[in-house]
């Protein structure tokens, strides 16, 4: 049997007799399957047009994914507050959902996240835990504006889900699905990304630890290495594919669909691989109709859009065309990803540019109850974003629904995660109403499931409406309830509150606002004094050689353990270098204290860039120390680290906080009265410490996190 694509993007089976009566069908056939780079769906679905390109890989703003027929697009140009769960996702485009097998509800350890390690665009930061683990960063960057999410697995299965509320509809065509992410992966005992397409608008489907699958709906599981192995650390392997597959027919299915073995009558065949780098974008894109699905991928921040065949899957039989698109990232126990233990249990995605094609249906209003964010015991800051259900009821009561607005509401839906162990029951009631029933249908043999509920418009009301989930049984542990949303169909969506960015710029850093008396210091000024390179080892250097870098010199190594000192006399210093697509990773030091591992990879290269800050030091001399680490970005051509210029704030240029600093709670944190780079660092360097008097907390919450950050990003340069 042949297939052929018809106008409408539909795969046909035609009998053999038929195709070879068909001249112009075969001919059709047989260019599309001499062209294996672009494969028979890209024929229909051309490359999108070149852009200028940002730095992280992604080269469209404004909801603008570049895409024909756009349906929907969101590039992240604007980050939002007040959505809740979804972090600075905008809420009326994402619902977010978390699951955790780290759980002792018991002990008030239900649906558990851990304190962990994330970056912040270039910056590690620290304390991460729900609802702040879904941030934005880029434009004080220089790099296109985009959206991260993080988690620590503690050794156990963690996962986390963000659906696009508006449906994606591929009825009687070819549907394109795109989205930007470094796909790094350590295999299945490790991390990794999926995406799920459902039928209905479920929290969190999911099938491996945690089986919560949808009635209907298909998923992309991204942990394949291509035969690559792991290194310690959160790198991740260098090449990346498609590892299996599920397609789920009414709760049916959900065996893995594997090169060597098909299941549920679904075929696959992976004819490449990508790849992958920390912080630098992949492409993805996802055609798929009822029958057909194809993967392809551009290597890391690929500005040609050279997209390849990954993956392709014959025998869908899908029992749907209209769903929802969830992007996911998972975790099991990363540590044994490999024999050394090493890899890291905190891992941060970078995700930009996420869109589809299709008609524009209406997105329906989603009202959140929030995550409980309660404490979790240890490690401290531990939170708990789920609730738990005892046989009378949640063990504090009711929860709600806030301003909801049912003007215009067709219909209703109640989603949820549950946990119940073995009865796979939970009773559950609207506003003081009747109580209702959910049993799991087969195979939640986990206990969990992510139910979507019709929902009687007469149980609802304008304004707060309350929830509340009781255990089905006896048990001596409760059931665990998380990611609980109302969807309208028809009505208007709730209002948010955009949060202020900075106005994006080519520039990959924010100029700083000099400080009155700084010194700067070009890179070619060498010596063994005050305010002088000194340079150890293979060093070459040039002047009136480099546009764009500082006073055009330049000064450049690629050999490993080499140094260069620099001592001055202040109270801070800020180290400027050139990045390109050759250069690799140095480390920074100050007074011999511990190193900052500083990446000067960039995909073109572009001088006089903030490379690293110093924090606030005591007065007096002090000698920064660079050294040549011999690594460099997988993305990288050589490992070549250049230095460009030194900014030195003076010890007597840097004011004493005055007993009142009028734009203190603006984020003027060292009372210069400027809201500067400077600031911004002493932040970050301090993000997810608590104590009274910690310098950035803005809010004097005893804290420093999400909430100073995005009050500081926006008062940035007054």
């Amino acid at each position: 049997m042949k297939k052929n694509l018809n106008q409408s993007g539909i795969i046909h089976t035609l009998p053999l007799l038929i195709i070879i009566a068909a001249v112009g069908i075969i001919s059709f056939l047989l260019i599309s399957a001499t062209a294996p780079t672009n494969g028979l769906f890209n024929i229909l679905n051309p490359k999108p047009p070149i852009r200028a390109q940002a730095m992280m890989g992604s080269p469209f703003m404004n909801n603008n994914c570049g895409i024909p027929n756009q349906a929907f697009c969101d590039t992240f140009d604007q980050a939002f507050l007040g959505g809740g769960r979804t972090g600075q996702l905008n809420p009326k485009k994402w619902t977010v959902a978390r699951m955790s097998g780290n759980n002792n509800p018991g002990s008030g350890a239900t649906i558990k996240f851990i304190p962990s390690h994330a970056m912040h665009c270039k910056n590690p930061i620290e304390g991460v835990v729900p609802d702040n683990d879904y941030f934005m960063c880029g434009t004080e960057f220089g790099e296109s504006n985009h959206f991260m999410e993080a988690f620590n697995d503690a050794g156990s299965y963690i996962y986390n889900d963000a659906r696009i509320i508006q449906p994606f509809d591929f009825t009687g065509r070819t549907g394109t699905i795109i989205y930007d992410v470094d796909n790094k992966t350590t295999g299945s005992h490790g991390w990794w990304t999926e995406l799920w397409i459902t039928d209905e608008p479920v929290p969190a489907p999911h099938f491996n630890t945690f089986h919560t699958p949808p009635r209907n709906g298909v998923a992309l599981v991204f942990s394949g290495t291509c035969g690559s192995t792991s290194p310690d650390g959160d790198a991740g392997a260098p090449k990346g594919n498609v590892e299996k597959a599920h397609v789920f027919r009414n709760y049916v299915g959900g065996g893995d669909i594997v090169t060597w073995a098909a299941s549920d009558g679904v075929t696959m065949n992976e004819p490449g691989c990508y790849n992958v780098a920390p912080d630098m974008l992949n492409h993805m894109k996802i055609l798929i109709n009822k029958d057909h699905l194809e993967v392809w991928a551009t290597d890391p921040a690929d500005q040609t859009f050279s997209y390849k065949l990954i993956a392709t899957f014959d025998g869908l039989n899908l029992q749907f065309s209209r769903g929802y698109v969830h992007l996911q990232h998972a975790q099991y126990n990363a540590s044994k990803a490999t024999s050394s233990g090493l890899v890291s249990h905190a891992q941060t995605y970078h995700w930009d540019t996420v869109g589809f094609d299709g008609p524009v249906l209406p997105a329906p209003a989603v009202y959140s109850v929030p995550d409980a964010l309660t404490p979790a015991g240890d490690p401290p800051g531990s939170v708990s974003v789920g609730y738990n259900a005892w046989e009378t009821g949640l063990q504090n009561g009711p929860v709600s629904f806030s301003n909801v607005n049912l003007t215009g509401a067709k219909s209703a839906l109640i989603t949820f995660s549950v946990i119940t162990g073995t009865t796979r029951g939970i009773n559950y009631k609207l506003n003081n109403g009747p109580w209702h029933n959910f049993t799991a249908p087969p195979p939640s043999d986990t206990g969990a499931s992510a139910p979507a509920l019709p929902v009687d418009l007469a149980e609802l009301k304008n304004g707060t409406n309350t929830i509340d989930f009781a255990r089905v049984g006896s048990d001596w542990l409760p059931a665990m309830i998380g990611n609980i949303d109302l969807i309208l169909d028809g009505a208007p969506a709730p209002s948010f509150t955009p949060v202020p960015i900075l106005t994006p710029t080519p520039v990959p850093t924010p100029t700083p606002t000099p400080v009155p008396g700084t010194i700067t210091v070009d890179d070619v000024v060498m010596g063994t004094g005050l305010n002088q390179f000194n340079y150890v080892g293979a060093w070459q250097h040039c002047t009136s050689c480099a546009p764009g870098a500082y006073n055009s010199s330049n000064s450049w190594d690629n050999t490993s353990g080499d140094t260069m000192t620099f001592t001055f006399n202040g109270q801070q210093i800020a180290f400027y270098g050139v990045k390109d697509n050759i250069n690799g990773i140095g480390a920074i030091s100050i007074d011999s204290g511990a190193e900052t591992m500083v990446d000067f990879f960039a995909p073109n290269r572009i001088g006089n860039q903030l490379i690293w800050t110093s924090p606030i030091l005591s007065p007096g001399t002090h000698t920064l120390k660079l050294r040549h680490t011999g690594t460099k970005n997988a993305g990288s051509g050589n490992l070549f680290i250049v230095p460009d210029r030194i900014d030195i704030i003076p010890t007597t240029t840097i004011p004493t906080p005055p007993s009142s600093c009028p734009k203190a709670s603006m984020g003027d944190i060292n009372c210069d009265g400027l809201i500067n780079i400077f600031d911004y660092n002493i932040l970050i360097s301090n993000f997810g410490k608590s104590g009274a008097g910690i310098k950035g907390d803005l809010n004097g919450d005893g804290v420093v996190n999400i909430f100073d950050y995005n009050t500081l990003v926006s008062n940035f340069g007054k």
